[in-house]
């Protein structure tokens, strides 16, 4: 099934801070999605709450100072109607990607490893 609608890419946030894991995702997905990757749970929530998006990626170890997946996990419940098709929990924090797995109840939680 080919990932684009009427000849539109689908689009894909991610929320992940590490560099190595951020080129594995790009590598991975940018001919089948238009890909924003942000390194803040602020910059998130910025754009999930003014654009639409079919997927996003949430890690939950974000650097000091920019916030956890988590924020992002409980503004999504907060804001059903801002969420996408599909939300993955890649985080490898177990303690904390079950935070957000039980505020996103109907996420998938899959540590992304390449």
């Amino acid at each position: 099934m080919s990932p684009c609608r009427n000849n539109v890419m689908k689009r894909m946030l991610i929320l992940e801070d590490d560099q190595e894991r951020i080129d594995r995702f790009h590598d991975r997905y940018h001919r089948r999605y238009e890909i924003v990757i942000v390194g803040t749970a602020a910059e998130a929530i910025q754009l999930l709450s003014n654009e639409n998006w079919d997927i996003i990626f949430l890690d939950h170890d974000l650097g000091d100072g920019h916030g956890t997946g988590y924020e992002v996990a409980c503004w999504l419940e907060q804001n059903q109607q801002r969420q996408p098709h599909k939300i993955v929990i890649h985080s490898w924090n177990l303690v904390g990607a079950a935070k957000m797995k039980a505020a996103l109840p109907w996420a998938i939680q899959k540590p992304f490893k390449f």
